[in-house]
């Protein structure tokens, strides 16, 4: 079984805040204080489910824990697979995220005890009492900024919050253990390994100036392979600024055989800030909804279009699209409308297309497709091979 990696997303505050979440419905006990039951450096330690974060003085590490389908025997491309044998290999990804020329000396302070103590045997010695709190704060990190992690609704976020005076260039991120990193082209931040993946929305940026909610841009950039900073439009220094950006992170969702999203623009926030995301899957159970265009699968591999609410929780609607061979969804967006436009592959010539198609018959060999959906996915308002 192979799962795809989808993202979910939560949104942050605080003064000028980098705010973030990572792990959703984070262990209500909180940040729990390592007194000796790790055998890391960590200071603190956050757990929920397979997922886990380290909070080290001058760097924070994200682990990961997932699996991956491998076959048993046979070469076959990646669209050829579907229902044949495979083995789940458990995959652990340490992602890491080093404060550069951060503050060495940096107190990790805590606050807002939560919930009871822990108690721990660890090599033969008992670790009893250990607290659980709400709330770290890395003390000038860099000069006049701080950055405090905290719980929220049960998610976990992240602020660095400047001061007056501060300079948001001190800032630099190096990440390591990770597969890919980019700037994606609306400026967020997107950090991918197998096991999970980071994704940093270009985020909102503000100050309270005299009541008045002043915008300022703000977007992630690349300072080197794999260091990334901040950028921002012009800003009064004397006032305390919000960035407030959203962070999405990977959760895992599919059928019981294969699916595949294509790296790229195969996922986009609707005006409802709503999560889309398209692929291909071969799954007969792929989890779908009442109402939507197609309902079962008709080929070896299908697209598969899926709209989740902002926070990840709800699936609003998700349909298969396609004909009786293989298609791919390649790339996803919305219209001013809330319509939904996708185009990708297929080699299919029995692939779904309106009587206002540009091209209705299929080239041979594959095709691209175009379509546009309606919001709630219950109706193609247009679609056309293109090849």
């Amino acid at each position: 079984m192979k799962k795809i990696n989808l993202l979910r997303n939560f949104l942050p505050a605080i003064v000028f805040a980098f705010s973030n979440l990572f792990f959703c419905q984070v262990n209500a006990n909180g940040f729990v204080k390592n007194e000796g039951q790790s055998i890391n450096k960590s200071a603190y330690i956050l757990q929920q489910g397979k997922h886990t974060a380290f909070f080290n003085a001058i760097h924070v590490t994200y682990q990961f824990i997932g699996t991956k389908a491998q076959q048993k025997s046979g070469n076959f491309p990646d669209w050829a697979t579907a229902g044949k044998e495979t083995d789940e290999q458990i995959l652990i990804q340490n992602i890491k995220l080093e404060f550069l020329n951060a503050n060495p000396n940096t107190s990790i302070k805590a606050s807002g005890e939560s919930g009871p103590y822990s108690n721990y045997f660890v090599k033969g010695k008992q670790i009893t009492n250990v607290k659980h709190y709400n709330e770290i704060v890395y003390d000038e990190i860099y000069p006049n900024i701080n950055l405090k992690y905290y719980l929220q609704n049960g998610n976990l976020k992240y602020d660095y919050i400047l001061k007056p005076g501060a300079d948001v260039n001190d800032i630099k991120l190096k990440y390591s253990g990770f597969n890919d990193i980019q700037v994606t082209k609306d400026g967020s931040l997107k950090v991918t390994g197998e096991a999970g993946a980071l994704l940093d929305m270009i985020p909102e940026c503000y100050q309270m100036i005299n009541g008045q909610k002043q915008l300022i841009k703000a977007d992630f950039i690349l300072l080197d392979e794999n260091i990334a900073g901040f950028i921002l439009g012009k800003y009064n220094p004397n006032y305390e600024l919000v960035i407030d950006p959203v962070l999405i992170y990977s959760t895992f969702f599919g059928g019981s055989s294969q699916e595949t999203a294509l790296p790229g623009k195969n996922m986009f926030k609707d005006l409802q800030n709503n999560i889309l995301v398209t692929g291909m899957t071969s799954s007969l159970d792929f989890p779908t909804t009442p109402g939507t265009l197609q309902s079962s699968n008709f080929g070896q591999f299908d697209v598969f279009v899926s709209k989740l609410s902002d926070d990840g929780k709800n699936l609003i609607f998700s349909t298969y699209i396609g004909g009786s061979k293989q298609e791919q969804g390649a790339s996803i967006m919305t219209n001013s409308l809330g319509e939904i436009v996708l185009v990708g592959n297929t080699f299919s010539d029995d692939f779904p297309v309106t009587n206002n198609a540009l091209q209705s018959n299929f080239g041979g060999n594959s095709d691209g497709f175009i379509l546009k959906l309606t919001p709630a996915g219950n109706f193609l308002v247009y679609a056309s091979y293109i090849g």
